[in-house]
Formats: structure tokens, sequence, C-alpha cells
């Protein structure tokens, strides 16, 4: 079996821990995965959704974090220009997550209106339907 079918076998059961709420051993798996193959793209590329989703079943802050911070690079790289829609909707939906994490019910109404993770992920959102209809404009 080629390496590129393994590591698509593997990033779908891991996808597949994520759904079952199994996000502990999710997260150990990932983490193998991308030890043993630091150079693939398409981990790297799944590492951001993973990571927020990850994050935000296990209520660690730092995982979703990290997430939003390696999409954000991403956005960043040329070879990830086709990814762009999935990985500023992927940002967005990290920075809700991290909002959610810290959300204070005592201060509930200004934490919306002033909250930075909420601004950036609408920024991420808008962001991801500007490249969906540049995308979808193409001849």
């Amino acid at each position: 079996m080629k390496k590129e079918h393994k590591i698509a076998q593997e990033i779908y059961a891991i996808s597949e821990l994520i759904n079952s709420g199994d996000y502990q051993k999710a997260i150990d798996r990932f983490r193998d995965l991308e030890t043993n193959n630091p150079k693939n793209n398409t981990i790297k590329f799944n590492k951001v959704g993973f990571l927020i989703d990850i994050g935000f079943g296990l209520k660690n802050s730092k995982i979703v974090k990290e997430g939003i911070v390696t999409g954000e690079k991403l956005l960043k790289d040329s070879s990830c220009k086709n990814q762009k829609t999935n990985l500023y909707y992927n940002c967005a939906n990290g920075y809700v997550s991290f909002y959610h994490l810290g959300y204070d019910r005592e201060r509930d109404v200004k934490q919306i209106v002033d909250n930075e993770n909420l601004q950036n992920a609408k920024r991420n959102f808008r962001e991801a339907l500007k490249e969906s209809n540049h995308f979808d404009s193409k001849p």
C-alpha cells in the first residue's frame, strides 16, 4: 500500500475518533502521524481543523490556539492557495471555539460586543466567502 494511501486512512480514522468524541485518542494518533510524516502537506492541511475540533472537545484552548496559528501560517503559504476557503473557515471556527472556551456568563453582553475572537471569526468567515465566490466565479 502506498504511503499516501496509509496517511489518508489514518486521517479518516482520526476524523472518526473526533466524530465519536474520543478526543484524547484522536490527538494521540494525530501527533504520532504528524511526528512520523513532518513534511506531508495533507497532514499539515488537516492539522488545522483537527486541532480546533479536538481542542474544543477536550476544552483545551491551547490546542485550539495551535490550530488557529497553524491555519494562519498556511494562509500565508502560496502553496495553499487552493485551500484558502477551507483554511479561513477553519480559522473562523477556531476563533468561535476559542471564544466559547473563555465565555463568562456574568459578562455576556460586553463579551459579545467587544470580543476579539468573535471579531476574528467574522473576519475569517468573510474571507472564506470571498475566496469561495472567487473560486466559483472562475471560468
